[in-house]
């Protein structure tokens, strides 16, 4: 949260690029920090590692959706839900990586190093790529544009921020707590709960590659509510099924990831003259913080059933 919190400060001053290439370094960083203290079977070095992490990454995410919209301006075509689909795409095949080196008996320590070293080079050949200076200043050519009401004062925006918060609050849940929740509450093993988190991370990889065409042809509005029932099912089916093979409603779950994307589009459509502001770009990652911080407290399966 702290690292989202200082995004807006750090992208208006330093610009996307900037702030990318050293918040994104600064979490392999904090991986490594993580392989080493659970070597040592350190707490303290483990907590160090989490928060250089955290931080960095959540600076990190904030500052590569602003440059996703400039984009998406640029080309005014709707595309952030295919660069979305990338991320989930490189989740998908991190869960299966995990999943195979669990079931070889790799220790953990091994992994994440592995994770790290892997992510420098795209780190450093992508960054080239992204022009210098997106997002700098950001506030002050908003200073002579559209006036209206402050941005707390906007309840359809506020609304829009619910509904951001109430699909953050699934994704979150499950991003931290599906593998433990199979695992434990379920009695899968360890190498299946990896892959019924891989079933979870591919249902969110269609859901997202698709979601530009189902936006374009059947309206936000339209997607939104769709996928929310989707997202509401899946969870049930999570939360109440002991059979084995329910982990198919994890699909159902995973598609409805793309709810959040249209309810992005139409704030940044709606409120444009406004959201050039990276403070205001980055509610959406502001808001999934909570919902993931909640359920690392400690709240997982009452978690989902807030959701």
């Amino acid at each position: 949260m702290s690292g989202i919190l200082c995004s807006a400060w750090l992208v208006k001053r330093f610009g996307t690029r900037n702030v990318i290439l050293v918040t994104m370094s600064c979490a392999l960083i904090g991986m490594m920090i993580l392989s080493l203290a659970l070597w040592l079977t350190s707490p303290l070095l483990f907590a160090v590692g989490l928060g250089v992490f955290g931080a960095s990454f959540g600076s990190a995410e904030v500052a590569i959706n602003v440059e996703g919209a400039a984009v998406e301006r640029e080309m005014n075509k709707t595309v952030l839900p295919m660069m979305h689909g990338f991320y989930s795409l490189g989740t998908l095949a991190g869960a299966g990586v995990g999943m195979a080196l669990t079931a070889f008996g790799v220790p953990a320590t091994v992994h994440i190093l592995l994770a790290a070293l892997v992510g420098i080079a795209p780190i450093y050949i992508a960054i080239q790529a992204i022009p210098d200076g997106t997002g700098k200043n950001a506030a002050d050519g908003t200073q002579h544009g559209e006036k209206g009401v402050p941005f707390y004062r906007d309840i359809q925006l506020l609304l829009i921020g619910v509904v951001v918060l109430a699909m953050a609050f699934a994704e979150g849940s499950a991003n931290d707590w599906l593998p433990l929740l199979m695992v434990d509450g379920h009695g899968f093993s360890p190498t299946s709960g990896s892959l019924i988190y891989a079933g979870f991370t591919l249902g969110m990889t269609v859901g997202r590659f698709t979601g530009g065409w189902f936006i374009d042809r059947y309206s936000r509005v339209a997607v939104v509510r769709a996928s929310a029932l989707m997202g509401a099912l899946g969870i049930g089916l999570i939360i109440l099924s002991i059979a084995p093979g329910s982990q198919e409603c994890l699909l159902y779950l995973g598609t409805r990831c793309l709810a959040g994307l249209p309810s992005d589009h139409f704030c940044r459509q709606r409120y444009r003259p406004r959201c050039t502001d990276p403070r205001q770009r980055g509610s959406n990652d502001r808001l999934s913080g909570f919902p993931r911080r909640a359920a690392a407290a400690g709240l997982s399966r009452r978690t989902l059933w807030i959701t």
